[in-house]
């Protein structure tokens, strides 16, 4: 899932760096409480796109 959201990102803008797609998948994350460490959170490609979109 996550590749296909990194992708859905590059589409839109192909000049971010696998640095800027990282950044934007890890800020727009739904949280997840979990008594395990499983990664920033729940993975939501709207508000990752939509951050984009707004940047």
């Amino acid at each position: 899932m996550v590749a296909g959201v990194a992708a859905l990102l590059l589409l839109k803008d192909s000049t971010l760096t696998p640095d800027e797609v990282k950044a934007l998948l890890c800020k727009n994350v739904d949280p997840y409480h979990s008594n395990k460490y499983i990664g920033t959170g729940r993975l939501n490609a709207y508000k990752a796109l939509a951050d984009l979109i707004s940047t």
